[in-house]
């Protein structure tokens, strides 16, 4: 046997194939490997941070990063390396960590949760958490997994919840939930089993299974 691919990785969390195309994610920046011409391109975004996992469409032209440090997911076209969509855990929801703390992108909505007396975290110029993003235990969601189910559909694993949701590009919303029964636990702690209960969301949009 020998070795196909040997290359040179930081911190490399996850790999993701397509044809001859190959993505690693390395701390925060991404890089997709073509066997067949040996070229390499690397993606950036300034909201990278703690990348974890990669994952091309289904027809390979798109991929789809996970970006724990900032709770977010973001979309490249793997042709020009342009940002196409992304998803902010924070502007849907998922924004207190489990140390009570809310996160927020914007100035405005941290106004109005100091105005209610709670404590907020503003990240408004990702470039100041230095490549990192939030802290592990200041993430509200730890948003650390994004999968395509189709073209449209995402998967993304929040750990701190111990929540998976589906994301539909065309709603924007969050179609299934599978949410563990307490939101509140330490970083690590075991989740109790119980019994599983479907039902919808505030907004109609959203199964939660519980167990």
């Amino acid at each position: 046997s020998h070795a196909l691919w040997k290359l040179p990785a930081q911190e490399p969390h996850e790999v993701d194939f397509f044809g001859e195309l190959m993505a690693v994610s390395e701390g925060n920046i991404v890089r997709v490997y073509d066997r067949h011409t040996g070229m390499v391109r690397t993606y950036t975004h300034p909201w990278f941070g703690h990348i974890h996992t990669v994952s091309f469409s289904p027809d390979g032209t798109r991929l789809l990063v996970a970006s724990t440090g900032f709770d977010t997911f973001i979309e490249f076209d793997v042709a020009t390396g342009d940002a196409t969509w992304e998803w902010n855990a924070w502007e849907h929801g998922h924004d207190q960590s489990l140390d009570g703390h809310y996160a927020t992108r914007s100035p405005a909505r941290a106004e109005e949760l100091r105005a209610a007396g709670e404590t907020v975290v503003v990240v408004e110029d990702p470039a100041a958490w230095q490549g990192y993003g939030l802290p592990t235990k200041q993430r509200p969601a730890a948003l650390n997994g994004a999968r395509y189910l189709d073209a449209n559909r995402i998967l993304i694993t929040l750990f701190h919840l111990g929540m998976a949701l589906v994301v539909d590009r065309a709603k924007n919303g969050k179609p299934i939930a599978r949410r563990r029964a307490h939101n509140k636990r330490a970083i690590g702690a075991p989740v109790p089993a119980t019994v599983t209960r479907i039902g919808k969301t505030n907004n109609g949009n959203a199964s939660k299974i519980r167990w």
